[in-house]
């Protein structure tokens, strides 16, 4: 994998967390900041599913989903890593 690649994944994911962590700490729940008026708020907001509130309290679907994940890409990278061959 790029170096260049994996700084980004890695910079998204800081990113995406330290975000996270802001609003849980600074934000009251339902409590909406407008940054562009009219066009994007950030609210504050717990969804116990995956995006727009599929499968609530499914905690271990994704569990499992996120393991079978993991274990595909493994053997996928492995697979065609053998042959000279990469998805990125």
């Amino acid at each position: 994998m790029n170096i260049r690649v994996a700084m980004m994944i890695v910079g998204t994911m800081l990113l995406d967390q330290a975000s996270k962590y802001l609003i849980e700490e600074k934000m009251r729940l339902g409590q909406s900041i407008s940054v562009i008026p009219d066009v994007f708020h950030i609210t504050y907001v717990l969804n116990s599913g995956a995006a727009f509130g599929l499968f609530p309290q499914q905690k271990y679907f994704f569990i499992a989903s996120a393991i079978w994940m993991v274990l595909f890409g493994v053997y996928g990278i492995q697979k065609w890593s053998y042959y000279g061959e990469y998805f990125i």
